[in-house]
Protein backbone atom coordinates (compact mmCIF):
# COMPACT_ATOMS: atom_id res chain seq x y z
CA UNK A 1 0.00 0.00 0.00
CA UNK A 2 1.42 3.27 -0.60
CA UNK A 3 1.92 5.88 1.64
CA UNK A 4 -0.20 8.74 1.58
CA UNK A 5 0.03 12.18 2.93
CA UNK A 6 -1.95 13.02 6.13
CA UNK A 7 -4.04 15.96 5.00
CA UNK A 8 -2.08 18.67 6.69
CA UNK A 9 0.98 17.44 5.08
CA UNK A 10 -0.49 17.43 1.57
CA UNK A 11 -1.73 21.31 2.39
CA UNK A 12 2.03 21.84 3.67
CA UNK A 13 3.19 20.68 0.53
CA UNK A 14 0.21 22.69 -1.65
CA UNK A 15 1.71 25.98 -0.19
CA UNK A 16 5.39 25.37 -0.19
CA UNK A 17 4.42 24.71 -4.28
CA UNK A 18 2.47 27.36 -4.82
CA UNK A 19 5.16 29.44 -2.51
CA UNK A 20 7.94 28.12 -5.11
CA UNK A 21 5.91 29.53 -7.98
CA UNK A 22 5.31 32.86 -7.03
CA UNK A 23 8.85 33.54 -5.70
CA UNK A 24 11.60 31.83 -8.05
CA UNK A 25 14.77 31.95 -7.02
CA UNK A 26 17.96 33.31 -9.14
CA UNK A 27 18.55 30.26 -11.09
CA UNK A 28 14.90 29.55 -12.35
CA UNK A 29 15.09 33.50 -12.99
CA UNK A 30 17.57 33.12 -14.68
CA UNK A 31 16.61 30.20 -16.68
CA UNK A 32 12.99 31.46 -17.69
CA UNK A 33 15.06 34.43 -19.09
CA UNK A 34 17.21 32.39 -21.30
CA UNK A 35 14.40 30.34 -21.99
CA UNK A 36 12.14 33.60 -23.28
CA UNK A 37 15.38 34.55 -24.97
CA UNK A 38 15.40 31.62 -26.87
CA UNK A 39 11.99 31.83 -28.43
CA UNK A 40 10.79 28.39 -28.43
CA UNK A 41 8.05 27.17 -30.41
CA UNK A 42 8.71 23.08 -30.66
CA UNK A 43 6.69 21.23 -28.29
CA UNK A 44 9.69 18.59 -27.38
CA UNK A 45 11.51 21.74 -26.61
CA UNK A 46 8.83 23.22 -24.81
CA UNK A 47 9.03 20.11 -22.23
CA UNK A 48 12.80 20.54 -21.92
CA UNK A 49 12.24 24.11 -21.22
CA UNK A 50 9.69 22.66 -18.60
CA UNK A 51 12.30 19.93 -17.02
CA UNK A 52 14.94 22.85 -16.78
CA UNK A 53 12.27 25.03 -14.58
CA UNK A 54 11.89 21.91 -12.58
CA UNK A 55 15.56 21.43 -11.98
CA UNK A 56 16.46 25.33 -11.67
CA UNK A 57 13.67 25.47 -8.49
CA UNK A 58 15.72 22.64 -6.97
CA UNK A 59 19.04 24.08 -7.66
CA UNK A 60 17.79 27.48 -5.77
CA UNK A 61 16.16 25.48 -2.65
CA UNK A 62 18.64 22.97 -1.61
CA UNK A 63 19.72 20.40 -4.03
CA UNK A 64 21.57 18.63 -1.39
CA UNK A 65 24.15 16.54 -2.86
CA UNK A 66 22.35 16.36 -6.14
CA UNK A 67 23.86 19.73 -6.87
CA UNK A 68 26.78 18.65 -9.35
CA UNK A 69 24.55 16.22 -10.96
CA UNK A 70 21.41 18.46 -11.35
CA UNK A 71 23.73 21.47 -12.62
CA UNK A 72 25.23 18.97 -15.41
CA UNK A 73 22.08 17.73 -16.47
CA UNK A 74 20.19 21.76 -16.36
CA UNK A 75 23.43 22.73 -18.20
CA UNK A 76 22.71 20.01 -21.10
CA UNK A 77 19.25 20.82 -21.41
CA UNK A 78 19.78 24.75 -21.43
CA UNK A 79 22.42 24.02 -24.11
CA UNK A 80 20.15 21.85 -26.47
CA UNK A 81 17.59 24.84 -26.21
CA UNK A 82 20.11 26.75 -27.63
CA UNK A 83 21.08 24.68 -30.79
CA UNK A 84 20.64 26.13 -34.01
CA UNK A 85 21.15 30.07 -32.48
CA UNK A 86 24.51 31.17 -32.59
CA UNK A 87 23.51 33.92 -30.54
CA UNK A 88 22.75 31.90 -27.26
CA UNK A 89 25.50 29.21 -28.22
CA UNK A 90 28.00 31.65 -27.78
CA UNK A 91 26.62 31.85 -23.98
CA UNK A 92 28.12 28.50 -22.95
CA UNK A 93 31.37 29.41 -24.79
CA UNK A 94 34.06 30.07 -22.18
CA UNK A 95 34.79 28.68 -18.80
CA UNK A 96 32.60 27.25 -16.48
Amino acid sequence: MPYKDSPEQAYEKALLKQALKENPGDVETSVRKFVKQTEITDPKKLALAEMAYALARVLDYDAGNSSAGLSKELREILESLSEGNNDLNDLFKGPM
